[in-house]
């Protein structure tokens, strides 16, 4: 029986999923559990259901689309998800990865207290184009305007901010302390690593 905690563990395993393996994805600190079954997804109370609700996906349209035909299966009290063929293992291990790449896609990338490094306007433009009213046209749901790039200017900090607030997804864009406008990812150059501490030992060496 396979123990699967993340994508890189599910590609480096070299046979597909089989009945009884068990897949852990981590969401925010919080370990949600999957068991592989060979013949319903699930009918175990709704224990398989935690990962599909969180992502907020149809689980039958997921479903189809990792089979690669159509999920069949009684609704019943018993019986809540799509079966897949008999013992069709590499379909339920391509629905996992579908899976885990969908919740990376939904993963908040950066915490906290991280310092991050916002782009020049040159590179934005360069890389995304402008709009109609001349600001930076990132392909997501924020734009990054003329103002936000003129307090950004301002900063002493050579464009290094750091995070206040995070959204519970990777859509919902970063607060920072120094600016007023939302930060996407889409926006960010690097995470800031901090420089080491050193011991009173070192710097005497120093």
């Amino acid at each position: 029986m396979a123990n699967i905690h993340n994508l890189k563990e599910l590609n480096k395993l070299k046979r597909d999923l089989k009945h009884n393996d068990h897949v852990c994805f981590k969401i925010s600190n919080k370990i949600i559990k999957y068991k592989v079954t060979c013949y319903l997804l699930t009918n175990l109370d709704g224990y398989n259901d935690q990962i599909f609700n969180i992502l907020k996906i149809n689980k039958r349209k997921i479903a189809k689309e990792a089979y690669g035909y159509c999920a069949y299966g009684a609704i019943t009290s018993l019986a809540q998800w799509p079966k897949s063929k008999a013992s069709d293992y590499p379909a339920l291990t391509r629905l996992v990865k579908n899976l885990y790449e969908l919740l990376e896609k939904k993963q908040v990338k950066y915490k906290v207290g991280d310092k991050i490094k916002i782009k020049t306007w040159e590179q934005m433009k360069k890389q995304y184009g402008l709009d109609k009213n001349k600001d930076i046209d990132i392909n997501c749901e924020y734009r990054f305007h003329k103002k936000a790039e003129k307090q950004i200017k301002k900063l002493k900090t050579k464009r290094i901010v750091t995070i206040k607030k995070t959204g519970k997804n990777k859509n919902d864009g970063y607060r920072v302390k120094e600016v007023d406008w939302l930060i996407a990812d889409n926006m960010i150059e690097c995470l800031i690593k901090p420089e080491p501490i050193l011991s009173r030992f070192e710097i005497l060496d120093l």
